[in-house]
């Protein structure tokens, strides 16, 4: 395994390769919208890591895994230089003002990243018009994210955005599904499974819905209020509000509040584990894991790698994933 990371500084533009001097590398990427990032530690030398500095990271020649730029360096007691970069996601955080209306998903991604400037590519269209968004300091991410989840609540279309190194990308989670299957004979090094109703698990949704009518000149307010009883009886009464801002009417609230609860009304379950590295997994891709040896569950399904971390240390390649079951 050969590992090359080159850097451009960002004032002299100097240009180095620097691979000979790092001690050990990680690659970390999320898959709803945090920046990926490259970690990585060395022997300080008389090149000062400039803010903004330019990094790209391969692996064996072939495989271009990273290239952002470093907001981050730190020296410690031991004489061990600490360098953290980001990807064009990191960008995403940047807040703004922006009203959206008769726009999809795909629309509002290509509008944000033109705003920023930022290279962009669409691998995946929804057709899906979304409803009318006001923003104000809202961070951009948050305002992409919330089209790619209201188009996935009215379609089941999954879309996510990535960085293809140094091109934001919008993608379909159903095309990153690798022919890999995870099982007890693949949990080599170490793992942890559990489940929770304290993240994303609701027994009551209720949606609210305001608007002018046009006649009367007054605000009209509708409600849909969905529930599980059976589940609320287990769980308590855990609710789920949101106040929707596209003009409906009751049958369309109703209809929506009750896909809601059908996506929310469950146990979330996440397996993290460590194991041999693969430079084609990242945040995103999806596995089959057949689990039920060790599990009390029936895990027998695909599913998606929220977060993968790769580690390159002394020649030897490891990652560790987080899935969503």
């Amino acid at each position: 395994m050969n590992i090359q990371l080159i850097v451009e500084d960002s004032e002299t533009k100097q240009r180095l390769d620097i691979s000979d001097l790092v001690q050990e590398v990680s690659w970390t990427t999320h898959l709803q919208g945090v920046a990926g990032q490259l970690s990585f530690t060395m022997i300080p030398t008389e090149y000062n890591f400039n803010p903004g500095t330019k990094v790209w990271f391969s692996v064996n020649g072939q495989a271009d895994l990273f290239a952002g730029r470093v907001f981050m360096t730190a020296l410690t007691k031991t004489k061990t230089l600490s360098v953290t970069c980001y990807d064009l996601l990191r960008y995403l955080r940047n807040r703004d003002t922006y009203i959206f209306k008769n726009m999809t998903a795909t629309q509002i991604f290509t509008k944000i990243c033109k705003d920023l400037e930022l290279p962009y590519q669409v691998n995946a269209e929804s057709s899906h018009i979304c409803a009318p968004k006001t923003y104000d300091g809202a961070a951009l991410m948050d305002m992409i994210q919330g089209s790619l989840d209201e188009t996935f609540i009215k379609t089941g279309q999954y879309l996510f955005v990535r960085d293809n190194f140094g091109v934001l990308t919008l993608e379909n989670l159903m095309n990153f599904r690798k022919n890999y299957l995870l099982d007890k004979d693949l949990l080599t090094l170490d793992f942890s499974y559990s489940r929770s109703i304290d993240e994303d698990s609701y027994t009551y949704v209720k949606l609210v819905s305001k608007e002018i009518d046009k006649q009367s000149g007054k605000e009209k307010t509708i409600i849909s209020f969905a529930r599980n009883t059976e589940l609320a009886e287990k769980w308590g009464p855990l609710l789920y509000r949101e106040t929707v801002s596209k003009p409906t009417n009751q049958a369309e609230l109703d209809d929506r509040a009750q896909k809601l609860l059908e996506l929310r009304g469950r146990t979330t379950k996440k397996l993290s584990f460590t194991t041999d590295g693969k430079l084609d997994v990242f945040a995103g891709c999806g596995l089959y894991v057949n689990l039920k040896d060790i599990t009390n569950d029936d895990l027998n399904k695909w599913c998606q790698i929220i977060t993968a971390k790769h580690t390159f240390k002394n020649q030897q390649h490891t990652m560790t994933l987080e899935v969503l079951l």
